[in-house]
């Protein structure tokens, strides 16, 4: 009996921990005020993170750095929630078309603020087989830090306001 050597694992969990440069922002419109959803769960605050933003900001990031030719945002699994970071308050003003100036109040998490989160990368796909994607392989480690990087300089991530540089972080070491 011949043993084949096993083929080591491509899917692995990494812990990312961002620091805020810019506020983030909540957008879940309340009288009087944006929120984030965060929700209390055994004593412990957890926000419930948007997925379909957080996944077009990590396509954008790969699809910047070529890396869509040989992987896809398919493959990082983002957590439901992430532990709650002490909520702040933040009033942003701008100037209508008439140059009235208006107000608007978040509820934010602040700059400076540091949060962390658990990602797990896929080995494989879903659709196994798939010939659209079978040639695929899921990011590295060194890329996938690279992706956060981008996404933190250059996009954002807050669930409203990234195109107004709100939710730009640096990603920390690990």
């Amino acid at each position: 009996m011949i043993l084949k050597p096993e083929t080591p694992s491509l899917s692995y969990k990494a812990t990312l921990k961002i620091k805020l440069l810019s506020p983030m922002l909540g957008s879940i419109r309340t009288k009087g005020c944006r929120r984030f959803n965060i929700k209390e769960t055994d004593g412990k605050s957890n926000w419930e993170i948007k997925n379909d933003q957080w996944m077009w900001a990590i396509t954008e990031a790969m699809d910047s750095m070529g890396l869509l030719k040989k992987s896809s945002a398919d493959f990082i699994r983002l957590p439901f929630t992430i532990p709650a970071p002490k909520v702040n308050y933040y009033v942003r003003q701008w100037h209508d078309k008439t140059g009235k100036v208006c107000e608007e109040k978040f509820e934010c998490f602040s700059a400076g603020t540091v949060i962390s989160f658990d990602v797990f990368v896929t080995g494989t796909l879903e659709e196994e087989g798939n010939p659209l994607t079978e040639h695929l392989v899921p990011p590295t480690r060194t890329e996938l830090r690279k992706i956060f990087s981008r996404i933190g300089y250059h996009i954002g991530l807050s669930p409203w306001g990234s195109k107004f540089n709100f939710g730009r972080f640096q990603l920390l070491a690990h």
